[in-house]
């Protein structure tokens, strides 16, 4: 009678185990499945929009470019020229630097009169990657005091994918999930596209330029 009691419970202890564990691996496999779709595709600049799972969605923008890994991870790390290739970036400011692949930044954002142009501070990470580098962004609303005339965008998160590819060519992806509370969702969707295809467009034409056509990173490979 005991063994038949004990067997029951460690059945069902396992089984609501497996239970959950189904569930775990399901939203897991709906995160990995994102299903893009495509909004825009010019001047061989693909930009895709997903849902994000709240009411601003999400975006990713992708390029072949004629470049080197050097001359993009500069690029981005080149605080004084963002704010000339990323669009709608008033101000940018990188600082809390470790190493050449730990460091914060600090991004001032412009945004159409009436809306309150927004701020906001990110932890980036570089990684290698098997034929290239990502370039990790992540919010950390904390990490500086507020700057007077700016809102913090306290969500965000987002990546740039740098992949060296055998024609001597960089496939680079620019991704990026925000929360820009204050603003009416239906305004944000409305830039979600032209937004990252414009930064992208400017990117592709600054890397044919000095310094970052001829930049030799030492750290990178």
């Amino acid at each position: 009678m005991e063994y038949s009691i004990l067997h029951k419970a460690i059945t069902l202890r396992v089984t609501s185990f497996v239970f959950l564990l189904g569930i775990f691996l399901s939203v897991g496999l709906s995160v990995n499945a994102q299903q893009w779709t495509l909004s825009k595709e010019k001047e061989g600049i693909l930009v895709y929009t997903a849902e994000s799972g709240s009411s601003y969605k999400m975006f990713k923008a992708e390029m072949t470019v004629e470049t080197n890994l050097h001359g993009p991870v500069y690029l981005l790390k080149d605080a004084n020229s963002v704010p000339k290739w990323m669009e709608n970036i008033g101000e940018f400011e990188l600082f809390g630097e470790t190493d050449a692949f730990h460091w914060y930044s600090w991004t001032g954002i412009d945004m159409p009169w009436p809306v309150d142009n927004r701020d906001v501070v990110s932890k980036q990470v570089l990684r290698k990657i098997k034929n290239g580098y990502i370039m990790d962004i992540s919010s950390t609303p904390d990490e500086m005091d507020n700057r007077e005339g700016y809102v913090r965008l306290r969500v965000s998160e987002g990546f740039w994918s740098f992949e060296r590819l055998p024609n001597g060519k960089v496939r680079v992806i620019y991704q990026v999930s925000a929360e820009p509370t204050g603003i009416p969702p239906w305004i944000v969707n409305l830039f979600i596209v032209d937004s990252p295809y414009q930064t992208l467009l400017n990117m592709r034409e600054m890397v044919k330029k000095e310094p970052y056509k001829s930049i030799r990173l030492s750290y990178l490979n």
